[in-house]
């Protein structure tokens, strides 16, 4: 997830840069109107059709400057434009209605779509993240802890950082039989003690919804002293494997 985003931020700050929406904000606020011409135009394969034309003008009676500008529709040779440009720096300019950026969306307020695309998409991450912190924290205070039987243990394929993908089952309070599965970070402390190959370990569950259940160690009851601690199932009583 983190490879995605950063390859998507990454990505997306080369063509903030390329399609210069800062330039337009700086010209809608201080740029200066100078008649050009058209000196040539190449069209882009692009649906619908567009042009690339380079065009002509004077920041000054003695100065003679070139822009280039995406349209729509091209124009003649020689035709007369109009060109908005900054003083001082004649080589940012572009044609009065029109924007430098070729990203119309990013042509607005940059924040606007960093939200959009980005911040919401993140948040959202986050969300998921902290509602199964908060799960989990709610099993160790007031789940019952059964002994699973673990049933699969093996690496996950193509994960950074290295995961477990890790089955298991076990009886619940009423003595049913329950399969769950999840994955462990292989070098977390519960990760290494399950490459040790044990056949059982803790798992706490639900109560009332037991398929709501995780394999622990006793270091994840650490920091709960003083909360109400996990009920033991009917099923057993036994220390984690290791």
């Amino acid at each position: 997830l983190l490879t995605v985003y950063g390859g998507t931020v990454t990505l997306m700050f080369f063509y903030v840069q390329g399609g210069a929406p800062s330039d337009d904000a700086r010209l809608d606020v201080a740029g200066r109107v100078a008649a050009a011409e058209v000196v040539q135009a190449i069209p882009i394969p692009s649906t619908p059709p567009r042009w690339l034309i380079y065009f002509r003008f004077h920041p000054t009676p003695e100065t003679t400057t070139e822009g280039e500008a995406y349209v729509d529709a091209e124009p003649p040779r020689g035709a007369a434009l109009e060109v908005e440009f900054l003083p001082g720096e004649e080589h940012i300019s572009r044609i009065v209605g029109t924007r430098r950026s070729r990203l119309a969306r990013l042509s607005a307020p940059i924040w606007q779509s960093l939200w959009r695309w980005m911040m919401l998409p993140g948040l959202g991450a986050l969300l998921v993240w902290w509602l199964g912190v908060l799960r989990t924290r709610n099993l160790l205070i007031g789940g019952d802890v059964a002994i699973a039987s673990l049933d699969r243990v093996h690496p996950v394929a193509l994960v950074v950082p290295g995961m477990l993908h890790v089955a298991f089952s076990f009886r619940d309070r009423r003595a049913r039989v329950q399969h769950g599965w999840h994955w462990v970070r292989a070098r977390s402390h519960l990760g290494l003690k399950l490459q040790a190959a044990p056949t059982q370990a803790p798992v706490v569950h639900d109560r009332d919804r037991p398929w709501i259940c995780r394999v622990v160690t006793g270091d994840d009851f650490l920091g709960l002293a003083g909360e109400p601690g996990p009920r033991h199932s009917n099923s057993t009583r036994s220390s984690e494997p290791g």
